[in-house]
């Protein structure tokens, strides 16, 4: 811990400065220190040791805070907007009517801190965030909340659906031209909103547009992958009827 930038801190404060944005506090020692109404918008405070701290109306909008000791600290009406909190610690924290739109908790430790009276439209978190019993996601309301974990494997999910759409795609549009091939690409997609994402480029590729769904766990990506290999069941069917011989390359290449 930085303890002699705790006392340059420390001797601003008590001179009435306030306004502390941008700067590097990483490491900064300010154990049970009156933060409150400060500007740290921006700073690095990652590794901070921030116990018992009163951060109360501060501003820290964007801060980096990765990692950071806020362990009982008070953060009543502070602007924690867009802040990075991978792997801190608010163990107990205070944090009602505290501003956490877009905050990255991924790996927090949240357990006993006051997250129900905080004010966000959306969190981000992932399978390593501790959110203490005490927390309820499922009985939010008007909130969103972002496991990256999960978004991490639908992503993958989606890739490797574009894989395939676009092997049986290109082979079907050299056996029946672009025109019909889309066509039938079209006219097999099953009717579901999700599925609507995937478009063709201008360079004939098919690719993804629409957004990752929300909540989306291990059953959802499975039955997405469900989906798509009747889509493309369907649109081999479809192309055979004009290529009687025309196979799916993606079972061609399962039985190399």
């Amino acid at each position: 811990m930085s303890i002699s930038l705790g006392f340059e801190i420390r001797k601003k404060l008590s001179e009435g400065q306030k306004d502390f944005k941008n700067m590097d506090l990483k490491m900064v020692y300010l154990e049970r220190v009156d933060l409150s109404h400060t500007n740290l918008e921006e700073s690095d405070l990652s590794y901070a040791n921030l116990k018992g701290v009163n951060l109360s109306c501060a501003n820290l909008k964007g801060a980096y805070l990765e990692r950071a000791n806020l362990t009982d600290a008070n953060l009543i009406a502070a602007n924690l907007k867009g802040a990075n909190l991978q792997k801190a610690c608010l163990i107990g924290a205070n944090l009602r009517n505290a501003e956490l739109d877009e905050v990255d908790l991924s790996g927090a430790r949240l357990s006993g801190a006051n997250l129900h009276e905080a004010l966000w439209t959306r969190i981000y978190y992932d399978n390593d965030t501790e959110f203490g019993a005490e927390f309820d996601l499922n009985l939010l309301k008007d909130k969103k909340t972002y496991n990256l974990d999960l978004f991490s494997e639908q992503q993958i999910t989606i890739e490797k659906i574009l894989r395939q759409l676009n092997v049986v795609y290109k082979s079907a549009k050299y056996y029946l031209g672009n025109k019909l091939a889309t066509k039938y690409l079209h006219d097999s997609k099953p009717n579901l909103d999700w599925l609507k994402g995937f478009e063709i480029d201008r360079n004939g590729e098919i690719i993804f547009t629409g957004a990752l769904i929300e909540h989306v766990g291990s059953i959802e990506t499975k039955l997405m992958e469900k989906l798509t290999e009747k889509w493309i069941a369907d649109f081999t069917k479809n192309c055979a009827l004009i290529i009687p011989h025309f196979s799916c390359p993606l079972d061609r290449e399962q039985d190399k």
